[in-house]
């Protein structure tokens, strides 16, 4: 395994590690993953208590952070048109549209995966209960109560390029690193934020 690029930001309350990464396979084993978080606890100096990680070959995410997370990066060229009705609807990528004007619906699809996959991470159940418990009614993000126990307040932070789309959620309003640091950091084209109840 080749380490082709590594960004790293840090800031008090977070430190995310991006890397890019060839292997021979054209994926990630186990070990290889291990190695990984080695090679990025290295390159980061403090012990948070949060850790999330997602890959998508090439591609390698490792987010250590003081408040609870959670982060999904899925390739576009996995994705295709004909699964979005198992997963989406018209509404959503409606949303997503006016979100990401300039990205084909292909782009739009993996960001609406890659949306869901992270609020499952969220609440740590992934999506056993199914794509329609986290979806956007009226123009208003839904999480199910099969899902969502009460109210919470969540940050969502979204980026795409060429390759990759990824979705990056937090329990805490702040402001830890800019969407500018996050852009060059992952060479993003477009990077977004929001908060919801």
């Amino acid at each position: 395994m080749d380490i082709v690029k590594c960004s790293v930001i840090n800031t008090n309350c977070d430190q995310l590690i991006y890397f890019q990464i060839n292997t021979s396979g054209g994926r990630l084993l186990r070990f290889e993953k291990e190695r990984l978080k080695d090679i990025a606890k290295q390159k980061l100096t403090s012990d948070l208590p949060f850790i999330a990680i997602s890959y998508a070959y090439p591609h390698v995410i490792i987010w250590y952070s003081m408040y609870r997370i959670a982060v999904d990066i899925e390739c576009n060229n996995k994705m295709k048109i004909s699964y979005a009705p198992i997963f989406t609807n018209k509404e959503e990528l409606t949303y997503f549209g006016k979100l990401f004007r300039e990205h084909s619906e292909l782009k739009l699809l993996t960001m609406i995966w890659t949306w869901k996959e992270a609020v499952g991470k969220y609440f740590g159940v992934g999506l056993k209960y199914g794509y329609q418990t986290i979806q956007i009614e009226d123009n208003h993000f839904h999480i199910s109560p099969v899902i969502l126990k009460g109210v919470c307040t969540l940050e969502y932070m979204w980026g795409i390029n060429d390759e990759f789309a990824i979705t990056m959620i937090r329990s805490e309003n702040i402001k830890t690193y800019t969407l500018t640091q996050l852009q060059t950091a992952l060479g993003l084209k477009t990077c977004r934020t929001m908060f919801y109840v």
